[in-house]
């Protein structure tokens, strides 16, 4: 049988935003963050919005939903403050 590998992230995209609000707010470390305007590597490229990431590492499973409820048992507690945080940052 061949082996499948996945990975789930949850990710905000914001026009504009202070991605360490986030981190602040609901205490969980972010995976990966990048700022609109920021150059991507050494290309001519640059970012054309805003992320805070929470991605899972690769695992070895058929079902996503093993990764979507690990993110969402972390996130769950916040749910509030993640909801704020959306309203007041549009």
């Amino acid at each position: 049988m061949v082996k499948t590998n996945i990975k789930a992230e949850f990710i905000i995209t914001v026009d504009r935003f202070e991605p360490k609000l986030i981190t602040e707010q609901i205490g969980i470390k972010r995976s990966v963050t990048y700022i609109k305007g920021e150059k991507i590597d050494e290309r001519d490229l640059y970012r054309k919005e805003t992320c805070w990431f929470l991605e899972m590492d690769y695992q070895e499973s058929f079902d996503i939903n093993q990764q979507l409820n690990q993110i969402l048992i972390l996130l769950w507690p916040h749910f509030e403050k993640l909801k704020t945080l959306r309203i007041k940052h549009d």
